[in-house]
């Protein structure tokens, strides 16, 4: 066989291989509607709350054993260091071409929406505000890369056609894996069965999913960056024929992300994110969407019904989409990890802190994030034994910027971290007054 007949092959399966991913695609998609018919379709709005307790809601206290807030300690603030490490990684983030080769002209930094048909709905609205979006980087593009019926259960799975599938819907928008460095992630397991009766049998094999699928998309999109996780909205509005994923498993649901999340913020070697055991990419909470039906939580979200559903109670509605697609407009467009790549002009910031006052003395650095070289000030009221010193997130020491005797007043150290690598570390000082602790970033 010639070099021409084996071009001809070559793109002869390359055409074979394209065409069974479209037609997986149309046959999830008439699976869908066949299924979808085979059911009642009688929504339940009678089901209008179920007594839970929103996790936001919860704050420091507890249920079935699991304390509140969706970020450790019982808050929903992100932890300061997490945050540190994300803007980090959000100031790498450039418009990439097709290759993945940086292009700040043509390229596209992608924000990809993947899940369930829960998921496209939503983000499919969020793609419209983007689009509508008078600040949104130039090079910004949302898009959809969600399939129905495709559930935890199916998707675990990293050699499932749905995989491949993702890749051609961002084709068709002109884009390439290598150009997604951010996810929207939002997924769930579909009928639940008799197994899964208390909140600790079905969180075993929910957690696990998620952690799957985390690696997956580590895998399948090496340049991205960030993944953002939501839980499902309210579930209980499902017929009794079409219990797809009902309460209290919605609910559960986000006990699941919180869990996964909260592991990668404590250090699960399962979840590492940076270095050269990299298991999956950093995660953070997107907007948290569960409220117990009619009763609005907090911030005042309440899911309604017949409202915000479609008639079979488990998917949203125009509007109950529209709701989930203003949470994540709202979180995308002020968020610090993705303020700087989702928007044209961010908020301004302060470049030069406020020193930090401690105790007796004054600390700070400038800048920060800082690439290679940055400025330590301090101010003492009275002589003293200085030590300061570098340590990363693991809390190993990897420098000793200075360790000496300084008389009273200000003081100004030049320090260049010439053997580190880019990420996230801590500085203390050390004096006879008192100790401190701060974040560093470093950005090469």
């Amino acid at each position: 066989m010639n070099a021409s007949e084996l071009s001809v092959r070559h793109s002869s399966i390359e055409f074979q291989e394209e065409l069974i991913v479209r037609l997986n695609v149309l046959l999830v998609a008439v699976s869908l509607l066949l299924a979808t018919l085979a059911f009642s379709q009688d929504i339940r709005c009678d089901r209008h709350t179920t007594g839970l307790p929103p996790i936001d809601d919860l704050g420091t206290g507890f249920w079935n054993g699991k304390q509140g807030g969706i970020y450790p300690g019982g808050s929903n603030e992100r932890p300061a260091a997490h945050t540190a490490a994300g803007v980090a990684l959000a100031q790498n983030i450039t418009p990439l071409d097709i290759n993945g080769n940086p292009d700040p002209i043509n390229g596209k930094i992608v924000l990809a929406g993947v899940g369930m048909s829960n998921t496209r709905l939503e983000f499919e609205v969020f793609e419209d505000l983007v689009r509508g979006f008078d600040n949104a980087h130039p090079n910004l593009e949302a898009i959809t890369t969600s399939i129905n019926r495709h559930d935890l259960n199916v998707i675990e799975d990293s050699t499932h056609a749905y995989w491949d599938s993702l890749y051609t819907l961002l084709e068709e928008r002109g884009a390439s894996h290598l150009q997604v460095q951010a996810i929207w992630f939002k997924e769930a397991r579909a009928w639940p069965n008799e197994s899964d009766t208390t909140f600790t049998t079905y969180m075993d094999t929910l957690v696990p999913q998620f952690i799957k699928c985390m690696e997956i998309l580590h895998n399948r999109y090496p340049n991205c960056r960030m993944v953002y996780i939501s839980g499902r909205i309210y579930g209980d509005y499902q017929p009794d024929d079409f219990r797809l994923n009902p309460e209290p498993f919605a609910y559960y649901n986000s006990w699941g992300v919180k869990e996964v999340i909260e592991r990668q913020i404590n250090g699960d070697p399962e979840l590492a994110w940076e270095g050269e055991n990299a298991r999956v990419p950093w995660l953070s909470w997107g907007p948290y969407l569960w409220a117990d039906g009619v009763n609005p939580r907090g911030d005042g979200l309440a899911w309604l019904c017949p409202d915000d559903f479609k008639d079979d109670g488990a998917h949203p509605s125009e509007a109950g989409s529209a709701k989930v697609a203003d949470y994540l407009f709202d979180f995308f467009s002020t968020d610090e990890t993705s303020v700087n790549w989702f928007t044209e002009n961010p908020p301004v910031s302060v470049d030069e802190p406020t020193p930090i006052v401690i105790e007796d003395f004054e600390i700070s650095n400038y800048p920060n994030p800082f690439n290679g070289t940055t400025v330590f000030t301090f101010s003492l009221p009275e002589a003293s034994e200085v030590e300061l010193s570098v340590y990363n997130l693991h809390g190993q020491q990897v420098a000793t910027v200075v360790q000496n005797r300084y008389s009273a007043g200000s003081h100004r150290i030049s320090w260049t971290a010439d053997q580190l690598p880019s990420g996230v570390y801590l500085y203390t000082i050390r004096t006879e007054l008192g100790s401190e602790t701060r974040k560093l970033v470093l950005i090469k």
